[in-house]
């Protein structure tokens, strides 16, 4: 089965902002998105082979499933080959 990975064209940067940890720039879309240190942990262990659901994280099970839907929406994160 296919699971979401992180996106080839999204780049992740550390944050000046005391309001967010990162920085996700998509550069397909050329859009940028603040992102809490758990939200980077979790996309960068998005492998394609992992079910998210299995992932460790501190993201609660309910909103897993949110924020899977708006990176796919966002163009973050993707699951088939280009």
């Amino acid at each position: 089965m296919k699971y979401p990975t992180k996106a080839n064209w999204v780049k992740i940067y550390k944050s000046d902002s005391d309001e967010y940890d990162y920085v996700v720039h998509n550069n397909l879309t050329d859009k940028k998105y603040p992102f809490t240190s758990y939200e980077v942990d979790f996309l960068n262990q998005l492998d394609g082979k992992t079910d998210p659901m299995d992932i460790d994280t501190p993201i609660a099970k309910e909103d897993i499933e949110f924020f899977l839907n708006w990176c796919k929406g966002e163009y973050v994160t993707r699951k088939s080959r280009i």
